[in-house]
């Protein structure tokens, strides 16, 4: 027995030294990231404007030429003092020029800031509903945001985008979402959705059918 014991403590003591092997560990799976939509070629503004969105012009000194000014369907804005001047799928260098075009006949060297709305429907469960006018770096956040941000009952994981015929439905409170390239696009429709409550959803509607369906009961006895 003794001259197995050198042979038994070698063995206990090289397993003490090399520690058992862990499983492996699950790769991490990367997190589900919202569609980016492109941009357009111009550097300066995501798109150009169209009809329906609005142009906010604002210029120094001269308050009778500052405000939000809507983009009429003949691609004009729709005002009294900028009713000739030209907006519409044009770049912001071309809107630039023709706006300092149309102030310098009132003035030498005009200094004015041109910035493009977009008008967007934001609806469902938020404070303000209705139509909002945002800027274009706006992000759908945000545009629930401009509209008095999401009410009590409000389901924020339940947030539909409608954009032409698509309708495409957000959950915002997802942590893999990257919020800051969900920015909204002229002509958008945004619906919060509404939190599932069983007693109002279900027990209620179905309590009122009982009871309407007893007192009918009742009434043809009598």
């Amino acid at each position: 027995m003794n001259r197995f014991a050198p042979g038994i403590l070698l063995m206990l003591a090289a397993c003490a030294s090399s520690p058992a092997s862990a499983p492996e560990a699950e790769p991490l799976k990367p997190a589900p990231v919202a569609v980016v939509y492109p941009d357009s070629t111009n550097a300066e503004w995501r798109e150009e404007l169209k009809p329906g969105d609005v142009l906010r012009i604002q210029v120094w000194h001269r308050a009778e030429f500052s405000g939000e000014f809507i983009v009429g369907p003949n691609g004009k804005l729709l005002h009294p003092l900028y009713q000739d001047v030209d907006v519409v799928n044009l770049p912001p260098s071309q809107v630039n020029a023709n706006v300092a075009a149309f102030l310098g006949k009132y003035e030498t060297n005009p200094q004015f800031i041109v910035q493009p709305l977009y008008r967007v429907l934001v609806g469902g469960e938020v404070r303000q509903g209705g139509l909002v006018n945002v800027p274009q770096t706006t992000t759908l956040p945000q545009a629930i945001a401009f509209a008095g941000g999401p009410a009590q009952e409000a389901d924020m994981s339940d947030v539909k985008l409608l954009r032409g015929r698509t309708i495409t439905v957000y959950d915002l409170t997802s942590l893999g979402l990257v919020l800051d390239t969900l920015h909204v696009r002229s002509g958008d429709q945004i619906v919060v959705g509404k939190k599932f409550n069983f007693l109002r959803d279900y027990a209620g509607p179905i309590a009122a059918l009982v009871t309407m369906f007893i007192s009918i009961g009742y009434y043809t006895r009598r």
